[in-house]
């Protein structure tokens, strides 16, 4: 059967209180909220402290859901007795990590900090680049937004040219039409004199004179 899920192991040989040297060792387990996880020691190889893991009850309030807690155990030890802490769950070897010493422990966070710096280095690279990216083609877009404004100007302009040459040209025409259109309205009706109507053939015949008798 797998034991439980753990993360972040690491044992630490220093000088404690009382007195000595003692080796610390810590760890994240993933247990259940009424629950506590225990370290023991149990028999292990030459220089090799072996650990068994446990779960045990608490008075903790329980809800549904898993969380971690820690795990620890210390012994005083003399120097360099143990070079590499085993954890078990049962028969399962779950955790193998070694034991360090205070120079040892400040070597290997100065090359953690080392490595997170160079990592936060490279990707604060990154996000200038990106940045730099971005302004650049938001000036590129900027010039070309620009560009636009100044065809649609330099169009506008030319409509404006070409429509008051138009007018222009025009504008005579209309003027010379008002004008015809003035002097006719001025010219008086001329005034046609009725014909007197023709008169009848008859009338116009001279009267026969009367026959003698």
């Amino acid at each position: 059967m797998a034991g439980p899920k753990t993360k972040d192991w690491r044992a630490l040989e220093n000088k404690h209180k009382p007195n000595g040297l003692h080796v610390l060792v810590g760890g994240l387990v993933e247990v259940k909220p009424n629950q506590a996880p225990m370290l023991t020691e149990r028999a292990g190889g030459s220089g090799v402290l072996e650990l068994a893991l446990t779960v045990g009850s608490t008075s903790d309030p329980n809800f549904d859901a898993m969380v971690w807690k820690q795990a620890s155990f210390h012994k005083e030890v003399k120097a360099n007795q143990f070079n590499t802490v085993r954890v078990m769950s049962g028969d399962r070897a779950i955790a193998n990590f070694p034991v360090l010493d205070d120079s040892e422990h400040s070597e290997l966070v100065s090359k953690q900090m080392a490595a997170q710096n160079a990592v936060a280095g490279t990707v604060q690279h990154v996000k200038a680049k990106k940045s730099a990216a971005k302004k650049t083609v938001k000036k590129a877009v900027e010039a070309v937004k620009g560009a636009v404004r100044t065809v649609k100007k330099a169009a506008k302009s030319l409509a404006r040219k070409v429509t008051g040459k138009k007018a222009t040209k025009k504008a005579p025409q209309k003027k010379a039409a008002k004008k015809a259109a003035k002097k006719t309205a001025r010219r008086p009706m001329k005034k046609y004199a009725r014909r007197p109507a023709k008169k009848a053939k008859a009338a116009r015949r001279p009267a026969r004179k009367a026959k003698r008798r």
